[in-house]
């Protein structure tokens, strides 16, 4: 086999090449898509009802808290549809659209939650764990949305307990570490790269049983 031989077939070799990048990118972005581990991530949002939650029993008044509201099933439905509707959860978690009702419930408990901190005051908390896969960019990009969506939903969920459920932020705290890793367009394109030389290898191999196979015909 000849160097002249694969040089003149230099197209074949280039489909292949190309057809192999494509095919690997495609499957990287689309069908099974990256999501590069980073370090841990918290977003927290410190909000305060502009008037405390109060319930009166015979001659005293006692806080009203929110903890147990906010875990319940039924409110639970209702953040699981705000999230889908405005938040691509396949990008926190790629299993998101095959997991039963139930599990996702358990995954919003585990990573959004509330703290009273005072008389009125909660941190509405968003934390996802560095072991955990995920598309650290998308979070980022789309931080305050997330945390906008947990504080409608607790705010509709304090709606059950009393009246004035008017919120004002008190301040915003986020702590993102950062691991290093390649971003997602990074690994698409380091897949591309490598689908681009195997199948410059394959439209190798391809040449040469094809020249090989035409020298035997001439014998």
């Amino acid at each position: 086999m000849s160097l002249r031989a694969i040089i003149k077939k230099w197209y074949v070799i280039l489909i292949c090449a190309v057809i192999c990048a494509g095919g690997l990118y495609y499957e990287k972005s689309r069908v099974v898509p990256v999501a590069p581990q980073t370090g841990d991530i918290t977003y927290i949002r410190v909000v305060k009802f502009d008037q405390i939650p109060t319930e009166t029993l015979k001659d005293t008044s006692e806080e009203i808290k929110m903890g147990a509201l906010v875990k319940s099933w039924p409110n639970l439905s209702m953040l699981t549809y705000g999230m889908e509707d405005n938040i691509d959860m396949q990008r926190l978690n790629q299993k998101w659209g095959s997991m039963a009702q139930s599990q996702k419930f358990d995954w919003l408990t585990q990573h959004f939650r509330i703290n009273w901190i005072g008389p009125g005051m909660y941190e509405l908390i968003f934390q996802m764990k560095k072991e955990e896969v995920k598309d650290a960019e998308y979070i980022k990009e789309n931080h305050e949305k997330l945390i906008g969506v947990y504080e409608d939903y607790f705010q509709k969920s304090a709606g059950m307990v009393t009246n004035d459920t008017n919120l004002t932020t008190v301040k915003n705290f986020e702590l993102v570490e950062e691991a290093g890793m390649p971003t997602v367009k990074q690994i698409e394109k380091k897949y591309a790269v490598i689908g681009f030389v195997l199948g410059a290898l394959v439209g190798v191999v391809i040449v040469m049983v094809w020249d090989a196979r035409k020298r035997i015909a001439q014998k």
